[in-house]
């Protein structure tokens, strides 16, 4: 097991190839803070720079994966500051670049070069849920409560929501609970596309660890990353740009060792064992 990096509001950890980030704020059900924002892009970073590391899956804990912004953070509720609490989002989640803060790099989910999964163990509400919505993939527990609850706090959606829901669930589907700020279980976010599938709260994490296990032993790490970028970018880019960009990667990664490996792993009916790496494989994009 790697060592764990300690951060003060997250868990950091990492075993057989696999990172858990969890939110660690139980006693504010992981209320998100700008030191959380500034934490999890730092987490992000580490685990894109570790080539050991082959997915990456964010969860909460406790019972709940994240009620939103903590609104009493300032303590203003209290009637100790006299202000409004200040809820604008640090640049670095405006301007999703990679650039580092304080002299530490900082990512979003999709920039890293690894599969992120988002273990939504219960409730994610707000930033909880834009938070989720920025990962590739995302486990639900079936009695979570899910939603964008901005308008009614008299905001709107923040981290990236009004281009990553419409394109998971179509701009009605995304308006109507944006405008609404309903919230919904997770068997109908389900079927609305919010989410890939369902579990008990108690076998969320796992059900996450198993799909990332599976990833690692099945997939070539190059591969991966490759296709998480272009996936991601193909959603803003024109459909010449992402075919001419499919050619050229696919002609890239098919002159790797690991793409060898595939197909005589392939033939000889055994596990293939990967040599390849994602810091030399898969450089990190100039788009993303």
């Amino acid at each position: 097991m790697h060592a764990s990096i300690v951060y003060e509001t997250l868990i950091y950890e990492v075993e057989d190839e696999i990172c858990v980030i969890t939110l660690n704020r139980p006693d504010r059900m992981n209320a998100y803070t700008t030191l959380m924002g500034v934490e999890v892009g730092q987490a992000l970073a580490n685990a894109d720079d570790d080539d050991g590391i082959r997915a990456v899956v964010i969860t909460g804990a406790g019972r709940v994966f994240c009620a939103g912004a903590d609104l009493d953070h300032s303590d203003v509720n209290l009637g100790r500051v006299e202000r409004s609490p200040d809820l604008t989002p640090p640049s670095w989640w405006q301007h999703p670049s990679g650039t580092a803060q304080g002299g530490r790099r900082l990512l979003h989910p999709f920039e890293v070069r690894k599969p992120v999964i988002a273990a939504i163990n219960g409730h994610a509400v707000g930033a909880g849920m834009t938070l989720a919505m920025l990962c590739d993939i995302r486990y639900s527990s079936d009695d979570a409560k899910l939603g964008f609850p901005f308008a009614a706090r008299g905001l709107i959606p923040d981290l990236m929501a009004h281009w990553t829901v419409p394109r998971a669930i179509g701009s009605g589907l995304a308006l109507e609970l944006f405008f609404t700020s309903r919230l919904v279980r997770g068997h109908e976010a389900m079927a609305m596309g919010l989410v890939n599938r369902v579990f008990h709260a108690d076998q969320v994490l796992s059900s996450a660890r198993e799909l990332a296990s599976e990833i690692a032993r099945t997939s070539a790490p190059a591969s991966v990353a490759l296709s998480k970028e272009l996936v991601w970018q193909s959603l803003e880019l024109p459909l010449a740009v992402t075919r001419a960009k499919e050619r050229d990667q696919f002609n890239a990664v098919a002159r790797l060792p690991d793409a060898v490996e595939g197909v005589e792993s392939f033939l000889q009916k055994r596990p293939p064992v990967w040599t390849g790496v994602v810091s030399i494989d898969a450089p990190p994009s100039t788009l993303l």
